[in-house]
């Protein structure tokens, strides 16, 4: 296959994966066909099959995609040496802005994993089920990294912090960009960046802020 040929090929199943996380995040899963696809796409079911044995395995391609977008934001919070309070707040801030703005800017990924997937065929639930476990894990090893530098007390139970970490982030993300009856079509009034600090002075600092 020549060099243009592949560029073709990878462009188009990142045609039709787009096309297909909008669809599942506009109608839902089930409501989704393969022909709906097809048809925004402007190809031939075909074309669909070449990249893709069903609707299924688009889906849950779309969402192992995500999880390793989502992993690699995480893996920055990943420390390498020591710092002050001071930087390590910076640095978590950085890293919630960073994760806030990928959820923004990956609104139909959201929507799959937190609303739309809840209800999908047992595979589509478990793979989103799945992929906040594995931000709950990337979160304990950054902390566990963290507690190795000192920069946590040593009987920080950090299986116990990772998972309120991840519940409260996810939590706050599904509030923020949907609102309290998970409306799809919800809008923010507060930015990433407000949330971010926000979050990350809650972490630190608790609710007295300080």
């Amino acid at each position: 296959m020549s060099s243009q040929r592949k560029i073709e090929t990878v462009e188009r199943k990142q045609q039709l994966t787009d096309v297909a996380l909008s669809q599942f995040a506009l109608n839902g899963y089930h409501k989704t066909a393969v022909s709906d696809v097809v048809k925004e796409a402007g190809v031939s079911q075909g074309t669909f099959y070449w990249y893709f044995r069903s609707k299924e395995e688009s889906a849950l391609y779309i969402i192992e995609e995500g999880k390793r977008e989502l992993l690699k934001v995480l893996e920055q919070g990943y420390r390498n040496e020591e710092a002050t309070v001071e930087e390590m707040l910076l640095e978590t801030n950085r890293l919630f802005y960073d994760f806030f703005t990928f959820a923004e800017e990956n609104r139909n990924l959201m929507i799959l994993l937190l609303i739309k997937g809840v209800g999908a065929d047992t595979p589509i639930h478990k793979a989103a089920s799945e992929t906040f476990t594995a931000i709950e894990k990337a979160s304990q090893r950054n902390l566990e990294r963290a507690r190795e530098l000192n920069l946590l007390p040593q009987n920080m139970d950090v299986s116990i912090q990772s998972t309120l970490i991840t519940n409260m982030v996810i939590g706050t993300i599904s509030s923020w960009l949907f609102g309290p009856n998970l409306d799809i079509n919800y809008k923010p009034d507060v930015s990433a960046e407000k949330m971010a600090t926000s979050a990350a002075m809650l972490g630190f600092y608790g609710i007295t802020g300080y």
